[in-house]
């Protein structure tokens, strides 16, 4: 005779149903048989089948559409560290020497090798944020590149450009 499952096991078996998996599955995962499995499963109103994959496919795909979001902001957070590192006070050093001495000063901004380093992670974490909408492009996201691009899109459609109203731009002292 098989041992009782407990209110632990139990809930933990629920909480499995979750993920989709086959009722078969979850028994072999357990140490339990189809039939303690399905019988759980009715007592809480879960079918086994296609409308269950469906759902942990939804489930999957929604958690990671939020990690993705997670990524893309951090990355451009990131990014944005790093260019603003690109101007500020850096510290330059070097060791060695016939004495094997250390040196250090601060300059006003990083060399070019640093800025140049700089920019290339700058230039990956833009390209690690566009692959991440490119991967969102199908759920209709716009992603952060997208709404970034969407802001300077709507900026530009606000400007007004005087030269194209007559405007000179020059004041009459006269007046």
């Amino acid at each position: 005779m098989a041992k009782p499952v407990s209110a632990e096991e139990r809930q933990q078996i629920i909480e499995a149903f979750a993920t989709g998996k086959s009722c078969r599955q979850i028994a072999r995962e357990f140490g339990r048989s189809t039939t303690t499995i399905s019988t759980i499963a009715k007592s809480v109103g879960h079918e086994f089948g296609q409308i269950n994959t469906e759902r942990a496919r939804a489930i999957n795909h929604r958690y990671g559409a939020e990690w993705r979001a997670d990524m893309r902001q951090r990355l451009a957070d990131e990014a944005g560290r790093l260019l603003d590192d690109m101007r500020k006070p850096a510290l330059v050093f070097n060791f060695g020497g016939k004495e094997n001495s250390y040196n250090e000063h601060i300059i006003e901004e990083p060399d070019f090798r640093s800025k140049r380093d700089l920019m290339q992670a700058v230039s990956t974490a833009l390209k690690s944020i566009r692959d991440l909408d490119a991967t969102d492009s199908t759920t209709g996201n716009l992603g952060q590149l997208g709404e970034w691009f969407a802001a300077i899109d709507r900026a530009a459609s606000e400007y007004h450009d005087p030269a194209t109203s007559g405007e000179t731009g020059v004041v009459d002292r006269a007046e």
